[in-house]
């Protein structure tokens, strides 16, 4: 229920219960909590829970005076309304879910250039071309084939500018978001990526 002092109230908010439940939404594929991938689990899920209620705050009720974990004072756990990036100073020091927020804050800057449906239903898709063990590339080249599925492409570029915007320019190297067959070029990516020919 939380002590009052940390944290209040995690029974009763709207936002615990789907955060929560996301993880085990998003663990069906994506079963690692380390790393990149507990970074993946912590902003995915945190976007489901902004999805739902169409607000980038999570927990506006859990967060007591004076705690010390909450990322906005008296206010939000964690939330997308942010400019972190990779680059951000100090961003390395972050803990790995103040550090998430820079998933869900690049899902939630596509929500305000597509729309809540359309990033929703692609991030949803994603989901099924992770693995256990998936990172940052991974996720963004799921990213770019949920949307080829779904949208025949369409949010490619504005995908790929996103996650350019936030610093992931690493691991964009040779992603073309206008490449039509962009999961076919995912073959040349590494042993943590998905067994491509079990999944057309």
């Amino acid at each position: 229920k939380g002590d009052g002092e940390v944290l209040q109230n995690l029974t009763q908010d709207e936002d615990v219960v789907t955060h929560e439940f996301s993880h085990h939404v998003i663990y069906r594929t994506l079963k690692r909590a380390t790393g990149e991938s507990l970074q993946l689990h912590e902003g995915i899920a945190d976007f489901f829970s902004f999805a739902k209620t169409d607000d980038s705050c999570l927990g506006e009720s859990i967060c007591p005076d004076g705690s010390n974990v909450c990322y906005v004072e008296n206010s939000c756990l964690r939330t997308a309304d942010q400019k972190l990036d990779l680059d951000s100073p100090g961003f390395l020091d972050l803990s790995p879910h103040f550090q998430s927020q820079v998933i869900s804050g690049v899902l939630w800057d596509l929500r305000d250039q597509i729309g809540l449906q359309e990033i929703t239903q692609i991030v949803f898709k994603s989901l099924d071309f992770l693995v256990e063990d998936s990172g940052f590339n991974h996720f963004i080249l799921a990213m770019l084939h949920a949307d080829k599925e779904i949208f025949s492409g369409k949010y490619g570029c504005h995908i790929y500018d996103a996650f350019i915007n936030r610093g992931f320019y690493s691991y964009m190297e040779n992603i073309d978001c206008a490449l039509v067959d962009i999961w076919d070029n995912a073959k040349a990516y590494g042993t943590s990526q998905i067994d491509l020919s079990t999944q057309e």
